[in-house]
């Protein structure tokens, strides 16, 4: 009787690790609260990058070659309002072969779950193998004061008959970085001062990146250099043409030069709309100086990568 108990007890804590793991990596999606980073502060950051002696960054861009992974997932978003500066959308869809070229697979699909509204989508771009720059409205909502109660990444993301498919697969947040965005922005006026906070980081479970590249992250110490430097943005707009059923899950993208600059922000009259937002703003050679986040009446706007972006990117990558 003692040996059947004694059995029957391991395989009941056998069965209970199984179980525990099978759970908690099944809601990993829909029930992961991740941490917020917000130590050390943004002061702090700032005066430890300054007194670096050796000032060499990883933020550089990494082109690997993609690992395929076949699977899909259909995703149920909000839409927001088309924000197309002039007469005509410029925006083009990413085409077939480039889907599966760098940078386009280092840029993804946030599917984004919250406590206390509908779920939302935006757009994210791996600076790392396991970081994702985005705005700050992905991962914090300033209306109810909460952070996002999960976020998944899907790189290279694209539709197949209105089905997203995932080809390299997906990875889940687990840390956020929005301390900026929450600290500085009012969203009740959707202008070049908020635009110039509204940026955030994501720290995924797994090094997705390894499989299909990231892009650098490049900080002008003279803003001014920026101005009518040519960039292009690329993205997950839910709506092209007043038309939602183009995009559903397709990359966009457009160019065009940097109009305006301010120590804090970009403005630009490339055309964006909802669901782009966190696409990064780079140029050509692949390296990041802008986060598109709002969209104004005769002008875009985007958070430009100062010296604080710079240097929490380089501390994340370098600490995660």
């Amino acid at each position: 009787m003692k040996k059947v108990k004694k059995r029957s007890i391991i395989q009941y804590i056998v069965l209970m690790i199984i179980l525990f793991t099978t759970v908690s990596y099944g809601n990993m999606i829909l029930d992961v609260k991740p941490q917020v980073i917000e130590s050390p502060t943004d002061q702090e950051i700032i005066e430890m990058y300054s007194k670096r002696n050796n000032k060499n960054s990883v933020c550089q861009t990494r082109n690997y070659t993609p690992t395929f992974y076949n699977s899909n997932v259909n995703n149920n978003g909000s839409y927001d309002m088309l924000k197309i500066i002039g007469s005509t959308d410029e925006r083009t869809a990413v085409s077939e072969i480039n889907r599966y070229r760098f940078p386009y697979t280092s840029i993804g699909y946030l599917d984004i779950e919250w406590e206390n509204k509908e779920p939302s989508r935006g757009t994210g771009v791996l600076i790392g193998d396991n970081i994702v720059l985005t705005a700050g409205h992905n991962i914090y909502d300033i209306v109810n004061n909460e952070p996002a109660l999960s976020v998944v990444f899907y790189p290279g993301r694209w539709s197949n008959m209105g089905t997203g498919m995932k080809p390299y697969g997906f990875a889940t947040g687990i840390n956020y970085y929005y301390q900026e965005f929450r600290d500085n922005v009012d969203l009740s006026t959707e202008t070049i001062d908020a635009a110039g906070y509204d940026w955030g980081i994501i720290v995924l479970d797994r090094n997705i990146g390894n499989d299909v590249g990231y892009m650098g992250v490049n900080y002008y110490s003279d803003y001014l250099e920026l101005r009518n430097k040519n960039v292009r943005i690329t993205g997950y707009p839910t709506n092209i043409n007043n038309n939602t059923s183009l995009t559903m899950f397709n990359q966009y993208e457009s160019t065009g030069n940097i109009a305006g600059v301010t120590d804090e922000a970009i403005s630009y009259t490339i055309d964006t709309s909802g669901g782009q937002s966190g696409s990064p703003v780079y140029e050509l050679n692949n390296y990041i100086v802008g986060v598109h986040n709002f969209s104004g009446n005769t002008v875009n706007y985007g958070k430009r990568v100062d010296d604080l972006v710079y240097y929490w990117c380089d501390f994340i990558i370098r600490n995660y």
